[in-house]
């Protein structure tokens, strides 16, 4: 096993370790109103490196403070740049999420999340022509902020640090990833 491997695994045991012990500790409080939430973001960065992103999700809340959740996450990213290796390098990235949240205070949250994204990748080493299907695991880990907008609805802001950021295929090359989204 190595240690790429090792260390996803242990985070999703952290992950999952947890959530249980704040199931036990929560008890499935009666008092929380809409324990299932929807929501989601939405993304684009257009330029010689351009990607659109449609993020939908799903939580439930174990109690006021702690909830878990799924989300499905669909990319379509394209480097145009003439001085790129892999010219007119353009694939689709779809794939699924798992997370977790803690309002730590107030509107503020702690964020962990598990992703694995399948892409197509140009050859790393230029022997062979065409697109290699892959998957791009990601582990994210990092705070946010929720505005209540009205009645459920909120919007967040996620400042998240990409702990797996040395894959060159992946869409999240660079630190911090900011996200933007909204909760019904």
């Amino acid at each position: 096993m190595n240690l790429k491997s090792c260390f996803y695994k242990s985070l999703l045991t952290l992950l999952i370790l947890f959530s249980f012990g704040k199931v036990s500790l929560a008890q499935l409080e009666s008092d929380v109103p809409n324990r299932w939430y929807f929501g989601g973001n939405l993304g684009a960065n257009f330029g010689y490196v351009t990607d659109v992103e449609i993020s939908p999700l799903v939580g439930y809340r174990l109690n006021h403070n702690f909830s878990l959740g799924a989300g499905m996450t669909y990319i379509y990213y394209s480097v145009q740049d003439p001085n790129y290796s892999y010219d007119n390098y353009t694939t689709s990235m779809y794939g699924l999420r798992f997370f977790a949240k803690e309002m730590v205070y107030r509107n503020i949250f702690a964020y962990a999340e598990l992703e694995f994204l399948n892409l197509n990748e140009p050859d790393p080493f230029g022997f062979s022509p065409g697109l290699f299907n892959r998957t791009v695991e990601t582990p994210f880990i990092g705070a946010g902020f929720s505005q209540p907008l009205g009645g459920s609805a909120f919007t967040y802001l996620m400042v998240l640090w990409n702990l797996n950021n040395t894959d060159p295929f992946s869409p999240y090359y660079f630190n911090p990833v900011i996200r933007v989204g909204f909760i019904f």
